[in-house]
C-alpha cells in the first residue's frame, strides 16, 4: 500500500483514507485516488526517478 500511495503522491495515511470493506468501495476509493494525481504530482515523480521534463 505504501507504494502504490508514493506511486500517488499522497501520503500513506491518505490512501488508507480510501480505503473501503468491499469490492465497489474499494475501487470507488481507487478512482477518488487517482482523481487526487495533479499534473505536478505526475512530473515530480518523474523528476525524482531522474527524468528531465
Amino acid at each position: 500500500m505504501k507504494d502504490a500511495a508514493l506511486l500517488l503522491g499522497i501520503s500513506a495515511r491518505q490512501f488508507k483514507g480510501f480505503a473501503a470493506e468491499r469490492k465497489e468501495g474499494a475501487a470507488h476509493a481507487i478512482q477518488n485516488a487517482f482523481h487526487s494525481v495533479t499534473v505536478s504530482d505526475c512530473s515530480g515523480w518523474f523528476r525524482s526517478c531522474g527524468y528531465v521534463l
